[in-house]
C-alpha cells in the first residue's frame, strides 16, 4: 500500500487502500480506519491521525457519549481525547468489537483467547479470558451478552452465566447476536440459530436443519419473521418454527437486509436488488440500473431525511420519493465498489471499500440527478 499523506485537502485523491471503518464525529469530523492508517477530515483537510498505533490495520472506530475517540486495532486498544494523542489503553492482541454501556463504560472483545475486557474511568478489568470474543451486545435491560467460540455469555450484576451445548446451542462458535422483539435474541452459530426467549434458550422453533448452516447477514422484521443469509450462498425466513428457502436468491451471497417504514423488505444481492412484498419476492428492475452494468448490491444507509443510499459494486444507488438514481463512475466517481456509506454534518457522504475512500456533495448529487451538473466532484 502507498503511504496515506500527513495533510491533504479532502477532494485530493486518497491512495488506494481497504477503508475498515468509517465514523461521523459529534463535531462533525470523519474519521477513517483503513488497512494501514488511521485518518482524520476536519475543515476540509485529511490528516492521517494515530502515529502511536504505526501502520496496524483498523477494525473499528467508537466515540463515547463524553467525546472520547477509542479505535479497536490488530494490536489493541487506543484512545485519544479531544485533540490530543492516541495513548494505549490496551496492548492485548486484536480489539476487534466495541460497544459502551449505560454507564459510560467500554466493553471490548479481544481476540487470541484474550476475552472480553470492562473499561471504566481509565481502569481496565478482564472480566473473561478463555476465549476470543467475536461479538458484543447490550440489551438496555442490564445484560451484556458476548459471542466467543466457546458459546454464548451473560453478564448480569458481575456474573457471567455461560451457555452451551447442554443448554441448546447448535454450535459453541457464536457469530452474532441480533436483536428481536421484545426481550428475545436471536443468536446466530456456525451452525445454525437458536432463540433466546427471553429466559433461555429455545431451539426447538428452529429445524434440525438450520444446524448445518453458517449464518451471515439476519434481521427480524415487525411482524416477527426472520430473514437471515448463509454466508455463502442464498437465504432463508423463519417463522413459528417453519423454515422457509428464499426463491430466487439461492445463487449468490445476501448481503444486508432493510425493512422500510411500509414494511416493505429490500434485499441486498449479488445479482441486484430485490423486495418482498405481498407475500412474494421480486427482483427490482428499473432502467436506471442499465448504467451498472449487473451490479451486486454490497451495503445500505438510510439518511435522517428517510433516502435509501445503497452501494454496489458499479456505483451508488439512491431511492427517494419512489424514484432510483443511479451515480456511476461516468458520472465522476473515483471508487466504484461500494462497502461503507456514512453522511457527515456538513451535507457530504462519504464512501469506501476495496479501493480506497472518497466523498460527494449531496447538493452535487441532486444536481446531477437533475441534470444541472455533468459530474460530481468526489
Amino acid at each position: 500500500h502507498e503511504r496515506l499523506p500527513a495533510r491533504a485537502a479532502a477532494d485530493a485523491s486518497v491512495p488506494q487502500t481497504r477503508v475498515n471503518a468509517i465514523l461521523a464525529g459529534a463535531d462533525g469530523s470523519l474519521w477513517i480506519g483503513a488497512n494501514r492508517a488511521l485518518l482524520h477530515m476536519q475543515d476540509g483537510q485529511f490528516t492521517s491521525r494515530g502515529r502511536e498505533l504505526g501502520s496496524q490495520q483498523v477494525y473499528e472506530i467508537v466515540q463515547t457519549r463524553n467525546g472520547g475517540l477509542y479505535v479497536a486495532a490488530r494490536f489493541g486498544l487506543y484512545r485519544s481525547v479531544g485533540d490530543g494523542p492516541f495513548e494505549e489503553v490496551s496492548s492485548e492482541e486484536s480489539a476487534f468489537c466495541v460497544t459502551e454501556d449505560r454507564e459510560g463504560g467500554l466493553w471490548v472483545g479481544h481476540g487470541d483467547n484474550r476475552g472480553l475486557h470492562h473499561y471504566r474511568n481509565s481502569h481496565a478489568q478482564a472480566v473473561w479470558t478463555e476465549a476470543r470474543v467475536r461479538c458484543v451486545y447490550d440489551d438496555s435491560g442490564g445484560d451484556l451478552w458476548f459471542g466467543s467460540r466457546d458459546g454464548l455469555h451473560r453478564l448480569r450484576d458481575g456474573v457471567i452465566t455461560d451457555y452451551g451445548l447442554d443448554d441448546g446451542l447448535p454450535d459453541v462458535r457464536v457469530h452474532t447476536i441480533v436483536r428481536g422483539r421484545g426481550k428475545t435474541l436471536w443468536i446466530g452459530t456456525a451452525k445454525g440459530f437458536v432463540k433466546w426467549s427471553g429466559t433461555a434458550i429455545v431451539s426447538d422453533v428452529t429445524p434440525a436443519v438450520l444446524a448445518e448452516m453458517n449464518i451471515g447477514a439476519a434481521l427480524e422484521d415487525s411482524a416477527g419473521v426472520l430473514w437471515f443469509s448463509l454466508a455463502s450462498a442464498g437465504g432463508f425466513t423463519l417463522k413459528d418454527g417453519t423454515l422457509g428457502e428464499l426463491p430466487g436468491l439461492s445463487d449468490g451471497r445476501i448481503h444486508w437486509f432493510w425493512e422500510d417504514p411500509d414494511g416493505i423488505l429490500w434485499i441486498g444481492h449479488e445479482s441486484g436488488l430485490f423486495q418482498h412484498r405481498d407475500n412474494e419476492i421480486r427482483k427490482v428492475n428499473d432502467a436506471a440500473f442499465d448504467r451498472l452494468k449487473n451490479p451486486r448490491f454490497l451495503c445500505h444507509f438510510v439518511s435522517k431525511d428517510g433516502v435509501l443510499w445503497m452501494g454496489t459494486s458499479n456505483g451508488i444507488v439512491r431511492y427517494r420519493s419512489n424514484r432510483f438514481d443511479v451515480f456511476a463512475s461516468d458520472c465522476g466517481l473515483k471508487c466504484d465498489n461500494i462497502e461503507r456509506i456514512v453522511a457527515d454534518h456538513a451535507g457530504n457522504l462519504w464512501f469506501g471499500g476495496r479501493d480506497g475512500l472518497f466523498h460527494a456533495s449531496i447538493v452535487e448529487i441532486d444536481k446531477v440527478a437533475s441534470g444541472r451538473l455533468s459530474r460530481l466532484e468526489s
